[in-house]
């Protein structure tokens, strides 16, 4: 099953910038996701942050949090992605989603969320 996402941090601080190289600088070949700094201005660019195939969820998250925990505390930082097979396999479409702020993540999916509607009902 592959899992592709996109979203951007705007108005990324050059001190930032400096940051999340760090975070993502490591000798792992597992990074959580691929990104891009795109230059904006002389003075801030934007992180895109995107997956075309899998990326880790959890190890993200925890980068996302800690950025927002040093720099933005008053941010909460959406995500949204896609999962599909590229054979029609019985329930392997669906997605997911994470909500991430200084305090807490949160993440489901639509398997999940299905299931407790289902037992609702």
């Amino acid at each position: 099953m592959s899992e592709q996402f996109s979203e951007m941090i705007y108005g990324i601080s050059p001190e930032e910038e400096i940051w999340f190289r760090n975070e993502f600088n490591t000798d792992d070949w597992l990074l959580p996701c691929s990104y891009e700094f795109l230059v904006g201005s002389m003075t801030s660019s934007t992180l895109w942050l995107y997956s075309e195939d899998h990326f880790d969820h959890d190890a993200l998250c925890k980068v996302i949090q800690r950025f927002i925990a040093k720099f933005r505390p008053d941010m909460t930082f959406r995500l949204t992605y896609a999962c599909f097979s590229m054979e029609f396999l019985p329930s392997e479409f669906g997605g997911g989603w994470c909500v991430v702020n200084k305090e807490n993540i949160v993440c489901s999916n639509t398997w999940k969320e299905a299931a407790c509607i289902q037992n609702g009902i």
